[in-house]
């Protein structure tokens, strides 16, 4: 089953204006600096490449947020986020229709 989506380029750019981060940084990873591949939510809620996180752990003693710095016990079993995997697919999908 194929959804279509409808996507108005000006509302793209409107709603850059009232968020407090521009929609393209919400996709990309603060370790890497470029979009999200293979997304990862770590126990705090923030995201992650799978690879760039579990690189990032394998250089520390602790398994902590990068970005919270939220120290976990035991390292946490991580997965692939699939929702926001699809998410992602959709945004670059429609960066390289429209832009």
């Amino acid at each position: 089953m194929n959804i279509v989506y409808f996507y108005d380029v000006g509302f793209s750019r409107a709603a850059n204006m009232a968020l407090p981060v521009p929609v393209e940084e919400q996709f990309k990873c603060c370790i890497c600096l470029d979009i999200f591949t293979d997304p990862t939510s770590i126990p705090c809620g923030h995201n992650f490449c799978l690879y760039c996180i579990e690189g990032y752990w394998d250089t520390r003693k602790a398994c902590e947020c990068p970005l919270c710095k939220e120290t976990f016990g035991r390292r946490p079993k991580l997965r692939i986020n699939l929702g926001y995997a699809e998410i992602i697919e959709i945004y670059k999908r429609f960066v390289i229709e429209y832009f």
